[in-house]
């Protein structure tokens, strides 16, 4: 037998309460076969119990897909027990092992997950879904080589393996190496296309898509697909819990309850654009509850968000089940998903359905395409007419932008030296702090051509991986600028003080094309760095031109990449008009709409209240336009 019965020790007992729960997905007939393997094990009587097991395939194909189910509902303890059971049971099972993997590794045990992965490639190393496993956690463990060299065996064998496909992508985002990006690009449409004409759930990562030049309907189509897989897994427990039959129940005559869940109530650029959210709502009119579902890392972020919520609760280490029956007990009027397909976020909590009226605000550059989500809050720059009208969700429209900002932070004008961030003193300085891999070709040539026309300049980016640096100065020399004047940020770890310092430093900030700037724009309109954007026709590619016009520089939007190019190029070679905006951006940021906080709050409660006064009278969610708050 190829793996010990050690390599995977089963649980000492199979929980009661797991057992009860799978008892009833089977037939009643087929009970007494699951009872008495159970009952083998606890007698440890090992043999018999192998080989009833052995003798009735469908009990490993029942219990895989309740662990899997498990898995998907963050039941870890549950899974977990099931998979060492269904191991001890029969070890050489690949399918189970690598699921088994599989939960390590979203458990953060890396060590054990690439036990399971090679001790499933050991007994067959063609089998993809433990070779696609483990290059994702050599990428996770910053070894993107050997990653590259796995998803090519695997393509080498299936040319239209959907996942090899966007791993590969993805390293070409984060290493900057453009030279099969097209071609990559083109062949992972081809198979997400064949996947959804299939009807299959491609479970794409979603958030990093947005750096790719799809359009909005390929990302609806995308999008739309994932929820539904979503809805369709969650549909069973929905319907058990059956919170919706409950909600007629609770009394009205209360002030308006709101849920904020959010995987970022910390640390974290979204955490940094909420810091006042919490704090500003109205409570004669509100109930404020957070939900955390993101690592508490300590922080005063942390701190500060549940010292403003009414009810603060971390729910990261609760089930999907456990988590939506505690927005249910506390009986959420309106939960507002902060985090959507991100890091850590879970919108398999809200496909239960535990409140009655559930919008998608902030936190994800998109809609999340859910029926279970009514409301998805926008503004009319953000999503265009062509965009709604493929929405499942109803729009809410605010009125100038949709993005609230924080207006306590640190200044950002301090007066620093350029040399104490490696930058010449003489030159003119364009930067881009977006992310590494929101960087491609196209809007890397404009750039080139931008530092051709304004010869004393530098373009200043974010720090990246040293392989990412070369490919980047190496494409720059390649279109005739000097790698030199590429500048990459330091990369030491900054406070938001010395990150707003650092970027004060720059004269212009050039957005990215398919996934613009967020915070970062944000931020930088704080430090008094004007931003100049080029408007696309989907969310992500729209959001440097809302934040803009919030801040009123509408005019430095661009229609398209020329255009963007004339503008940076004008503003560059005129330092008094630009230095005028510089100006003006400091002197008058507390009056723009984009930094008046209190009001954004404001207009958000309007649009609550519309909600929910919608519901009461017992109309579905609709298309709503938010009138725009008197200016304090």
């Amino acid at each position: 037998m190829l793996y010990s019965d050690v390599s995977v020790r089963r649980s000492a007992a199979f929980p009661v309460s797991a057992l009860a729960e799978f008892m009833t997905t089977i037939a009643e007939n087929e009970r007494p076969m699951v009872r008495r393997l159970f009952d083998l094990l606890d007698m440890e009587h090992v043999d018999e119990a192998r080989a009833l097991y052995a003798s009735n395939p469908k009990l490993e194909e029942w219990f895989y897909a309740w662990a899997v189910t498990w898995q998907q509902q963050c039941a870890y303890d549950k899974a977990q027990s099931l998979y060492q059971h269904v191991l001890y049971l029969n070890p050489g099972s690949l399918k189970v092992r690598n699921a088994y993997g599989s939960l390590c590794h979203r458990q953060g045990r890396l060590e054990s997950a690439l036990r399971e992965y090679q001790e499933v490639l050991t007994q067959d190393a063609s089998f993809i879904p433990a070779r696609l496993n483990m290059a994702r956690l050599y990428l996770q463990s910053g070894n993107w080589q050997h990653a590259q060299a796995v998803c090519g065996m695997i393509l080498h064998d299936v040319p239209e393996n959907l996942h090899a496909l966007e791993l590969l992508v993805k390293i070409s985002g984060m290493i900057c190496d453009w030279s099969q990006r097209e071609a990559l690009v083109q062949r992972l449409w081809a198979a997400a296309e064949k996947c959804l004409t299939a009807g299959e759930h491609c479970n794409l990562s979603l958030f990093d898509l947005h750096c790719l030049p799809w359009s909005m309907h390929q990302q609806q189509l995308l999008v739309r697909n994932h929820a539904r897989a979503i809805a369709e897994r969650m549909n069973a427990p929905r319907q058990k819990l059956n919170f919706a039959s409950r909600y007629a129940n609770r009394k009205s005559a209360r002030r308006i309850r709101v849920g904020y869940i959010s995987p970022d109530f910390r640390n974290h650029p979204m955490g940094n654009l909420m810091w006042r959210l919490l704090e500003l709502h109205d409570r004669k009119e509100f109930d404020v509850y957070a939900y955390s579902q993101g690592p508490d890392d300590n922080s005063d972020y942390r701190k500060k968000f549940a010292m403003d919520a009414d009810v603060f609760r971390d729910i990261s280490a609760l089930t999907v089940n456990e988590a939506a029956c505690q927005i249910y007990a506390d009986s959420i009027d309106i939960l507002v998903d902060v985090g959507g397909y991100t890091g850590f976020a879970r919108p398999e909590i809200l496909a239960l359905r535990p409140a009655p009226v559930q919008a998608m605000y902030l936190g994800y550059p998109g809609n999340t395409g859910g029926a279970f989500i009514d409301y998805f809050v926008t503004d009319a720059l953000l999503t265009l007419p062509a965009l709604e009208k493929n929405m499942e969700e109803a729009c809410v429209f605010l009125p100038v932008s949709s993005q609230i900002a924080n207006n306590q932070q640190a200044s950002g004008d301090v007066n620093t030296s350029r040399t104490a961030w490696g930058l010449p003193e003489d030159v003119f300085v364009f930067c881009s702090f977006n992310r590494i891999n929101k960087i491609e070709p196209r809007v890397f040539g404009a750039w080139m051509r931008i530092l051709q026309q304004v010869p004393a300049s530098v373009l200043w980016l974010l720090p990246a991986h040293p392989e990412a640096q070369s490919n980047i100065r190496g494409q720059a020399q390649a279109l005739g600028i000097d790698p030199e004047r590429v500048i990459f940020a330091t990369g030491r770890s900054l406070s938001k003080p010395e990150y707003l310092a650092q970027q004060a430093c720059a004269d212009l900030f050039l957005d990215t094309l398919y996934f613009n700037a967020h915070v970062s724009a944000s931020n930088a309109l704080w430090a008094g760095v004007p931003v100049v954007t080029c408007a696309g026709d989907t969310y992500a590619s729209r959001m440097g031109a809302s934040i803009l016009h919030a801040a009123g520089l509408g005019r430095l939007v661009a229609n398209d990449i020329e255009e963007y190019e004339r503008i940076a190029v004008q503003l560059a070679n005129h330092p008094d008009e630009l230095r005028q905006y510089r100006a003006d951006l400091l002197a008058k940021r507390m009056e723009l709409p984009l930094f008046d906080t209190r009001r954004s709050v404001q207009n958000l409660e309007k649009a609550y209240h519309a909600m929910w006064q919608r519901y009461q009278s017992g109309k579905t969610p609709d298309r709503m336009v938010i009138a725009d708050t008197d200016k304090h």
